[in-house]
């Protein structure tokens, strides 16, 4: 299981190109003390998500052309992208 000092984000976008983002996706967090020092335990999975052009948001249609679009985008869907992140690391 991954460990990091910094409390894991659940979705974290790390790289955007040509309409493909990459995610890191953490769940099952948990918070281990270690040496008087507090240690993240968790599930991770890496996963590639295909951006769509345009996204509904709160009513209204927006055209995904910055960070912060991504970052809506990924908020919005975050249920549907964990679900995929999860089901990546089932093993048959």
């Amino acid at each position: 299981m991954p460990e990091s000092t910094i409390y894991p984000q659940s979705i974290e976008i790390d790289t955007i190109k040509n309409g493909v983002t990459r995610l890191l996706t953490h769940w099952n967090i948990e918070t281990v003390l270690r040496e008087e020092a507090t240690v993240y335990t968790y599930e991770e999975a890496v996963i590639k998500w295909t951006l769509p052009d345009t996204f509904e948001l709160d009513g209204e249609t927006v055209t995904i052309t910055t960070r912060e679009d991504v970052e809506n985008y990924i908020t919005a869907n975050s249920a549907e992208i964990m679900s995929f992140a999860k089901a990546t690391k089932l093993s048959m």
